[in-house]
């Protein structure tokens, strides 16, 4: 089959890290894939936008643009004769505006998709150093349901409008899907067994597994490997003045970064999800 396979998650998650991963498997060399020739677009590319369908998307609206994205993908899911990959930050939504209701992330256009999560007590460590923003704004901006990145038309951005809400609602808006099928992956997971998560998103995005191909690919998009390609050669994907991409890349540390009241709001904030996915018993016990 071919279609869409959609990269998702919540930024500071994991996902280029997958994606690194899938561009060393994919390209199967014999050094690993430099940061910054990524094959795998990012689905709010304006150019990509701009290129594929023939417009100017600085001359519309958010919620036009919003519409316009919908129907770029289907364009793209029909001209790829395979299925493709394509990394978001979107959380799943409708588009806003007249006419037929539009999922921004069409069924019709897509294969699968992959949802990567990350303990939000990491999330709020990591975006904290990545926007050069205090801890307490940034757990606010985590429970902030309008949140959005590149939403201000006072400014050309070379990303499109994302809209984000939420850390929770980001999580459900992907997960509860049932118009197509996807995997849910924890960034703990792959910190802990990288091997067999990614060789599970090798199987469930329908790719076959060569096992010396699989430990070349994990060892090639280490986070150590990351890292120093990132100190040698920058990466042109950081937008942050202040800190690296690939900066720490820990799972555990918030418990020496995090007040207690901190790690309290965010646990007041998102319960619920966290037991869902794991990071809390369902007596609020803190399980990672």
């Amino acid at each position: 089959m071919k279609g869409i396979i959609w990269l998702a998650s919540y930024m500071k998650s994991g996902n280029t890290w997958v994606r690194v991963f899938l561009e060393n498997y994919r390209q199967n060399l014999s050094v690993p894939v430099s940061i910054n020739s990524l094959e795998i677009p990012v689905a709010s590319d304006r150019e990509l936008l701009d290129n594929c369908l023939g417009i100017e998307s600085s001359d519309f609206s958010n919620n036009e643009i919003d519409r316009f994205r919908s129907e770029m993908y289907l364009y793209l899911a029909r001209q790829r004769k395979e299925k493709f990959f394509l990394k978001v930050h979107d959380c799943y939504s409708i588009c806003e505006g007249p006419g037929e209701q539009k999922f921004m992330f069409p069924a019709e256009a897509t294969y699968k998709a992959v949802y990567i999560i990350r303990n939000p007590f990491e999330v709020a460590i990591s975006m904290s150093n990545y926007y050069d923003m205090d801890i307490d704004k940034t757990i606010e901006q985590m429970s902030n349901p309008d949140f959005t990145l590149a939403g201000d038309q006072n400014k050309l951005h070379s990303q499109l409008r994302q809209k984000i809400g939420t850390w929770s609602q980001h999580v459900e808006s992907w997960i509860d899907l049932n118009s197509f099928p996807l995997l849910m992956v924890r960034y703990e997971d792959m910190k802990f067994d990288a091997l067999n998560i990614f060789s599970g998103i090798l199987d469930f995005t329908g790719f076959s597994i060569d096992r010396l191909r699989l430990e070349k690919s994990t060892r090639f998009s280490s986070f150590d490997e990351l890292k120093k390609q990132e100190t040698k050669d920058g990466f042109i994907e950081n937008s942050s003045a202040v800190s690296l991409f690939f900066r720490k890349g820990a799972s555990e540390n918030w418990r020496s970064v995090l007040k207690s009241e901190q790690v309290n709001k965010i646990v007041h904030n998102h319960s619920r999800v966290m037991i869902r996915v794991g990071y809390l018993s369902a007596s609020g016990e803190i399980l990672c």
